[in-house]
């Protein structure tokens, strides 16, 4: 029993420290805004209806709905270049710019809107830039769909 709870310990940790390669992009800020993420969000593009689902489970369809309505004087809200990005960000997605600019804003929307904060599905984040330049970023994923956030970001 006991060399079968150390193999399982074992297995459980030795597949928990996974080293993963993420993808590095360059995103040439010369291209026009609405161009400037395709081979970005390209490299995702299985995953957005299945991010989509999740994001529906913690918004109400309601905010989609008045975020389409305001995708026509979006560049009020929003300064330029951003309104644009999210305009190509959703051509390349097949969604929709309120489902876009929804998508990019869900961590606003839903970050405090539990009454109990122990109930929060909010991450937390850090950026941190050391004596010799380095930069650290580092990041909590509190998200109940965090497997799937895991792959997207």
């Amino acid at each position: 029993m006991k060399s079968l709870l150390l193999l399982l310990i074992s297995v459980c940790l030795s597949s928990a420290f996974v080293d993963i390669t993420t993808p590095r992009f360059v995103v040439n800020l010369d291209l026009p805004p609405t161009e400037r993420w395709a081979h970005v969000v390209k490299n995702y593009i299985d995953l957005y209806p299945i991010m989509e689902q999740e994001f529906y489970k913690i918004l109400p369809k309601a905010v989609v709905e008045f975020a389409e309505k305001i995708v026509g004087i979006l560049d009020e809200f929003l300064p330029a270049p951003y309104a644009d990005e999210v305009r190509g960000i959703a051509k390349y997605t097949n969604s929709t710019v309120g489902e876009t600019l929804v998508g990019n804003l869900a961590y606003d929307f839903t970050a405090f809107h539990h009454k109990d904060k122990s109930d929060s599905e909010a991450c937390t984040s850090i950026v941190a830039v050391a004596s010799n330049g380095t930069l650290f970023h580092g990041r909590n994923l509190d998200y109940s769909f965090h497997d799937l956030l895991r792959n997207f970001t």
